[in-house]
């Protein structure tokens, strides 16, 4: 079936809304993963029907479900602040590969995709000229590493990731925190 008014059911949805047999899955744009999430629904045999919500929506619906002690599924990226502020059990699904991404199709309905989707590494950038000019600020960046689990944490201390504080007062309390981070060491 296609996408009708912001939601996509697979066929074992029936064409019926709501599906008595499904429950929703939601996510903010199809264009984000264009037909990744839906193949797998699709393929994997889920009873879910994909409901698109918009960003906004989404982290709406996310913090209704939270406050409201019900469960939600939903698709989403890490690190991210949403997932310090509603800790959230990621579902576990076959290994992405290049094969299942060889089979992913826009239509849902000729789609073949059935695994994860990809891994993206986080990376960090610094304008050349900056780098260049200022030698403090390149050996800072050189030497600026966090990994996920610090990252995650590090959100947690700023109002979109359930903390007090804004971007940089809340990146500031989480370094002073005693963290693992080791950011003395790159300051040397």
């Amino acid at each position: 079936s296609g996408c009708v008014a912001g939601r996509w059911s697979p066929p074992q949805c029936g064409s019926e809304y709501p599906s008595p047999q499904c429950r929703e899955l939601y996510a903010a744009d199809p264009r984000w993963v264009s037909g990744m999430i839906e193949g797998v629904t699709k393929n994997l045999g889920f009873n879910f029907s994909v409901v698109y919500l918009g960003y906004q929506g989404l982290v709406e619906a996310i913090g209704a479900a939270h406050r409201a002690r019900r469960g939600a599924l939903y698709y989403w990226w890490e690190p991210d602040p949403l997932l310090s502020k509603y800790p959230s059990k990621k579902v576990q699904l076959p290994p992405h590969s290049v094969a299942c991404a060889a089979r992913n199709h826009p239509d849902p309905a000729r789609s073949g995709y059935n695994c994860s989707l990809p891994v993206q590494a986080l990376r960090k950038y610094m304008n050349r000229e900056v780098y260049s000019a200022e030698p403090d600020l390149a050996f800072l960046f050189d030497r600026f590493l966090v990994d996920k689990e610090q990252m995650m944490e590090m959100m947690s201390y700023i109002t979109n990731g359930g903390g007090a504080h804004n971007l940089e007062d809340g990146t500031c309390a989480f370094l002073r925190s005693g963290s693992s981070v080791p950011w003395r060491d790159w300051l040397q």
